[in-house]
């Protein structure tokens, strides 16, 4: 999970960028990988987007 300020998609490109799953993929579990976009002006999250991998 990703949290930033900005969109979820760009949360999400972080997540698969920098590879933060990638201890995970190997258990034989599924894995989500959800990023959440911030929102400063409303103090909130404002966007969310998930994926499923593994």
């Amino acid at each position: 999970m990703e949290l930033k300020l900005g969109t979820a998609q760009s949360a999400l490109r972080q997540i698969e960028r920098q590879g933060y799953a990638e201890p995970y993929l190997h258990a034989g579990k599924p894995v989500i990988l959800l990023g959440l976009g911030f929102d400063a002006a409303i103090r909130n999250v404002k966007s969310y987007k998930w994926v499923r991998v593994g």
